[in-house]
Formats: structure tokens, C-alpha cells, sequence
């Protein structure tokens, strides 16, 4: 129990430096996103750890592995410490997947955003979509680019 105490402990840990991520991403400081890559990417290193120790008692306690065998074994609690455990373990677990992947999102965002910057000042922008007088949206090649003009 007190491993699974550990992991629930460090999930919250993770999920802080996930949402200081997600401030600095937002923020768009280079320093500080350069230093919570840093954090994030030592926490996961340790979660890992964490949860590959976990997985190892569990089977070595059941004979079997994964979230299922964990649930048999929390199952048989008699005070409910461990099914309390487990949820917990869960819900960080989807908190911490859910916060990492918007942050990746935003930094798909952000490089899309800074290709297409790049795209324009280096003159290779495909086109431009403009709209028509009826409000649909056609792509026009311009014989200006923004730099040439």
C-alpha cells in the first residue's frame, strides 16, 4: 500500500508540473518552458519507475498484471484504503493524460503558427485565401508576397 501511496503522490506532483507546462506554453517564455520540459521529463522519468515497481508487486501478489489484477486485489480490501487508492491512481492518471496531450496541442498550435510566419517572410506561402463576393473562400496566388512588397 505504501507503494501505491508513493505513485499517487507523485502522479499529483506530475500533474503541477503539467499544468506549469501548460502556464509556461501559454506564457511563451523560452527559459521557463525550457525548465518545465526539464521537470516534466525527470517526474516522468520517475513515475515510470513507480509504476513499473507497482506492476511487478501486483503480479507477483495475483500472477497477473495490468489494472485488472490491481482492481482484483483492491477488491479484496476489507476497509477500502486500497479501492480508494486505486480510484485516486485513476483519476490522476486521466488527469495527467488529458493535461499533457492539451499541452501538445498548443504546441502543435504554436508551430503551426510560427511555420506559417516563417512561410510568409520567406516568400513560400501557398496562397492566400481571400473571399469571393459571396463569402466563399478562394485561393488566390498573389504576385506580391508580403516580402517583396
Amino acid at each position: 500500500m505504501t507503494l501505491l501511496r508513493d505513485e499517487v503522490d507523485h502522479l499529483k506532483l506530475l500533474r503541477n508540473a503539467l499544468q506549469q507546462e501548460a502556464q509556461t506554453l501559454l506564457n511563451q517564455d523560452a527559459m521557463q518552458i525550457e525548465a518545465s520540459v526539464a521537470q516534466k521529463s525527470i517526474l516522468l522519468e520517475q513515475q515510470s519507475s513507480l509504476t513499473r515497481n507497482r506492476e511487478a508487486l501486483v503480479e507477483h501478489m495475483t500472477g497477473e498484471n495490468g489494472l485488472q489484477a490491481l482492481d482484483a486485489l483492491a477488491s479484496s480490501d476489507s476497509d477500502n484504503t486500497l479501492t480508494t487508492l486505486v480510484a485516486e491512481l485513476k483519476t490522476l492518471t486521466n488527469e495527467c493524460r488529458t493535461i499533457n496531450q492539451n499541452n501538445g496541442k498548443l504546441i502543435l498550435k504554436r508551430q503551426r503558427h510560427a511555420a506559417n510566419a516563417l512561410n510568409i517572410l520567406r516568400q513560400t506561402d501557398t496562397g492566400v485565401a481571400v473571399y469571393s463576393d459571396r463569402g466563399d473562400t478562394v485561393e488566390s496566388k498573389s504576385s506580391r508576397t508580403l516580402g517583396k512588397a
